[in-house]
């Protein structure tokens, strides 16, 4: 009588971290600052705004760990619109998103349920895909015409800014 193979009962990897996963109920804000602006942050209104508007759609609240990337240019505005937040730098082009990109790939599906990425940059579509297929929701909230294809594939959910940073717009109203 012939005998029968071992049924294997392993799991893919992503499988495998889910069902290890723990409910941790923290959420991490990651901010390409410089993607919401435009452009390199020169002015402290242009930190403001971005602030601001990321608090409106409560992309950002109070208990959230938020990581904001900027080239060494903008880090002092960003850093007094910004306070007691964590900052990466990267200057040169894609600089500040490549330093985001690091931070991305820490060890969040065991710190994190949720992670909010404030950018539109097709950069981070693989970071965004791992993230989800390890079970970590994925919410990109970027202005509406900077918002990557791909990274809207991926992405768990999409909040759209109508308005981009209009300097003219914001000083008019002040």
């Amino acid at each position: 009588m012939a005998t029968r193979p071992p049924r294997h009962t392993h799991r893919t990897h992503a499988a495998t971290i889910n069902r290890r996963r723990y409910t941790t109920g923290r959420r991490l804000v990651v901010v390409d600052i410089e993607n919401l602006i435009g452009g390199a942050v020169l002015h402290h209104t242009e930190a403001l705004w971005a602030r601001r508007r990321l608090t409106q759609v409560r992309a950002v609240t109070e208990t959230d760990q938020v990581v904001i990337g900027t080239s060494h240019i903008g880090l002092i505005h960003v850093g007094t619109a910004w306070t007691h937040q964590r900052y990466v730098v990267g200057s040169g082009p894609d600089g500040a998103d490549l330093a985001l990109l690091e931070v991305l790939a820490e060890d969040l599906p065991t710190k994190y349920d949720e992670v909010v990425l404030a950018s539109g940059d097709g950069i981070f579509t693989d970071a965004v895909a791992a993230l989800c297929a390890a079970g970590v929701r994925v919410h990109v909230v970027a202005v509406r015409n900077r918002l990557s294809r791909r990274l809207r594939l991926v992405a768990s959910q999409i909040t759209l800014l109508d308005q981009p940073y209009d300097a003219a717009a914001i000083s008019a109203s002040a």
